[in-house]
């Protein structure tokens, strides 16, 4: 009976810790998708300011009458 013991608890053991490291590997996943969702939507965000720019440099200038 010893002996069943000192077998099973360093299988426990070792998938305890596999189940540790599934479980942190699926955290950073996780978190590496949601990263790449907000660059996403930072790249989308300096995009529309870039155009909102443009287009405001343009009104700006006919405003000032030196449009080309």
């Amino acid at each position: 009976r010893l002996y069943l013991t000192r077998n099973v608890l360093p299988f426990v053991r070792r998938s305890t810790k596999e189940t540790r490291k599934m479980k942190a590997r699926e955290e950073l996943l996780k978190e590496i998708g949601e990263l790449k969702k907000e660059v996403e939507y930072w790249k989308q965000q300096a995009y529309t300011i870039q155009e909102r720019s443009i287009k405001l440099k343009a009104e700006l200038a006919l405003w000032k009458g030196t449009a080309p």
